[in-house]
């Protein structure tokens, strides 16, 4: 097999990220069933992109969030053919700000380090929700889970703090190269008052 450069694969995951209808993510209002025992699930569709590397042969989408054990992430998987494949997450707990990870795997090497693609997302009950995991999503999905690993309640963070994140994030780094947890510690640190210097 093929070894993947950082061109290829930078190029794969582009490809293989996801494009939906968009996330719900009515940040503004906490889900009156979040933590109640209500369950919603997750779309994500591919963008009919082929990738252009023959080592990427399944991917699995992870969902994590406050309240969510660890080691216990709804998850969800798909062969990759032809470059495409559908993803789907059932039985996730409902709540706000869920982080959709999204790994791509080789059958002959397991996990393709730097395949991977991360977004948030509103998760509500008894509701399939869309979401696009890109590159443009994951930036901001690995801030989250900098945060969810430090401890932070993600469901107390405001959509006005997510836009505020985002501004944080610079767009002429590639997100892998983003330093995520700098971010997420700087936010945590000054529970979204730090922004204030800023904005």
């Amino acid at each position: 097999m093929k070894k993947l450069g950082i061109k290829r694969l930078l190029l794969a995951l582009s490809a293989f990220a996801v494009l939906l209808a968009g996330c719900s993510n009515s940040l503004d209002e906490r889900s009156e069933q979040e933590g109640s025992g209500a369950f919603g699930s997750v779309s994500i569709n591919d963008a009919g992109c082929a990738i252009f590397a023959d080592d990427i042969s399944y991917a699995i989408a992870t969902v994590s969030g406050t309240g969510i054990e660890s080691g216990s992430e709804p998850i969800g998987r798909s062969n990759v053919s032809g470059g495409a494949g559908k993803l789907a997450v059932e039985k996730i707990p409902a709540g706000k700000n869920r982080i959709i990870t999204v790994q791509a795997f080789s059958s002959s090497n397991g996990k393709l380090n730097g395949v991977t693609l991360r977004a948030i997302c509103d998760v509500k009950a008894d509701t399939t929700n869309s979401v696009t995991v890109n590159w443009a999503s994951t930036a901001l999905g690995n801030v989250f889970d900098s945060l969810l690993s430090s401890g932070k309640n993600l469901s107390d963070v405001s959509s006005d703090d997510i836009v505020k994140i985002k501004a944080a994030i610079p767009t002429d780094v590639s997100a892998p190269f983003v330093n995520a947890a700098k971010i997420a510690s700087d936010y945590a640190t000054g529970g979204g008052q730090w922004f204030k210097i800023f904005f």
